[in-house]
């Protein structure tokens, strides 16, 4: 009996799946299989954990379907070797991955595997969405006013009869779960669209006025279901354009658009990460490795940990660590901090929030990274640098979100919470809140660090 696999990867639900759809388009029976990569899979992270949460989600979704999920836990290559062996495969369709390592992965299992990668972690793939003349789109406006252009997809419904095998042909070698840290609370997709429509109609008119606050958390807290594939971007933008459409307020629709944005903005990042797949092709694209970045290991120790002095930095960075997420100013602003404040290569910065972000993608990382740092194809100009107390003061004016994450703050008045190194002695000492001893100075001063940075990426710029 000839099958077709359905490797599930980052594409984890049955609606609105286009890979699912191809692999049923066979007409062959359907094996579901999950591969957990020990070279991938870090159980003991906020991304890893969630990840499995993700697979039993679906694994339970298919149950009660009466099909059954195969899992293994290996190398990619090695499991196919086996299951070669013990059936007869016609085709393995899986999605398609714009990240290089997993490029490269997908290219080495070709040569052993019939696979098809077919696109499911984008509403568009790079080459439909490109300039008259062919090349790539380099600047996020003319991207978007392209994007936006293109026919929205009509979303693949969920089918109850599908030819998945109800039980898998065989069994492997390998195990079929990696040891577990802690039990695992399956998460399903049909929760994640809940949580997705539930924010849309009562929470996303006010979206353009109140992201930047974070002390208010108005974010969807959708963006580790995009990067799991619980949810399709088909599925958020048929129901954020059908809720602009009936808005008949310009005000609540420019707070939805302003949230439509956020999926192209997903969709750009994806488009140069697979524009720009060679290391040499990124070097091209401004890479920024050539700059001086200080080699300063005690900066980037006390950025990590939230002690550099500065309140909003710290409290995000904390959350960071203590919870997987922040919110998108603050991810702003701690970058910003580091590759201009603390002239701090970008790239460790980028790595950093990789292992420790829920929702930490390859591509929309890489690309918010290199645009508060000042470098790619489409970034904020080099001046731009944050000021992270002015930045506290509008975003966080009554210090709620700092007294959050950082304790030693807590009894700080407001008019010192930003800047709780301008107390008196006396004061710190009322407030239980002595610089350099309960709570670090500023580590940096950011006026002279601005001119420093001003200063190197002129010359770069010159030179």
């Amino acid at each position: 009996m000839k099958i077709v696999v359905w490797w599930l990867k980052r594409v984890l639900r049955l609606e609105d799946n286009p890979v699912l759809q191809r692999a049923i388009d066979f007409a062959c029976p359907v094996l579901p299989l999950y591969i957990y990569d020990p070279e991938i899979l870090r159980p003991e992270t906020f991304r890893g954990r969630f990840l499995l949460q993700a697979v039993a989600g679906l694994e339970e979704e298919l149950s009660s379907a009466g099909y059954t999920l195969m899992t293994a836990y290996g190398n990619p290559q090695q499991v196919f070797q086996e299951l070669l062996q013990k059936v007869e495969i016609y085709q393995v369709v899986t999605e398609k991955d714009v990240t290089p390592f997993s490029k490269k992965g997908m290219d080495d299992l070709k040569s052993i595997i019939p696979l098809i990668q077919v696109n499911g972690i984008t509403l568009h793939e790079a080459q439909d969405v490109q300039k008259p003349d062919g090349s790539a789109y380099q600047k996020y406006s003319a991207y978007r006013n392209r994007w936006l252009d293109l026919a929205v997809p009509e979303l693949i419904p969920y089918q109850k009869e599908m030819p998945i095998l109800s039980t898998p042909p065989c069994s492997l070698s390998f195990p079929k779960m990696p040891p577990l840290i802690e039990p695992i609370l399956p998460f399903t997709s049909q929760q994640a669209k809940q949580t997705l429509t539930q924010y849309l109609r009562k929470s996303s008119q006010e979206y353009g006025v109140l992201r930047n606050r974070v002390d208010l958390d108005e974010t969807s807290h959708c963006s580790h279901f995009f990067r799991f594939g619980l949810l399709s971007p088909g599925q958020a933008l048929h129901e954020v354009n059908q809720l602009i459409a009936a808005e008949p307020a310009q005000a609540e629709k420019s707070g939805r658009e302003s949230w439509r944005d956020e999926l192209i903005w997903r969709e750009f990042f994806n488009h140069l990460m697979q524009s720009y797949q060679t290391d040499q092709d990124r070097l091209k694209n401004r890479d920024g490795s050539e700059i001086g970045w200080l080699d300063d290991k005690q900066g980037l120790l006390a950025w990590q940990q939230g002690q550099t002095g500065y309140p909003m930095v710290d409290a995000a960075m904390r959350q960071l660590v203590q919870t997987g997420w922040m919110p998108g100013r603050a991810r702003m602003v701690v970058a910003s901090f580091l590759a201009k404040d603390l002239f701090i290569w970008w790239h460790l910065g980028e790595k950093f929030f990789m292992e420790h972000l829920l929702d930490g993608d390859p591509a929309a990382n890489h690309g918010n990274w290199q645009w508060v740092a000042g470098i790619g194809t489409d970034a904020a100009p080099f001046f731009r640098i944050f000021n992270p107390v002015t930045q506290s003061k509008k975003f966080d004016p009554q210090g709620s979100y700092i007294r959050t994450w950082v304790p030693e703050l807590r009894q700080v008045p407001d008019a010192f919470i930003h800047e709780p190194w301008t107390m008196n002695e006396q004061d710190q000492s009322y407030y239980h809140c002595r610089v350099k001893k309960d709570y670090p100075g500023p580590i940096v001063d950011h006026a002279a660090a601005r001119f420093r940075a001003l200063e190197l990426f002129r010359t770069r710029k010159k030179n």
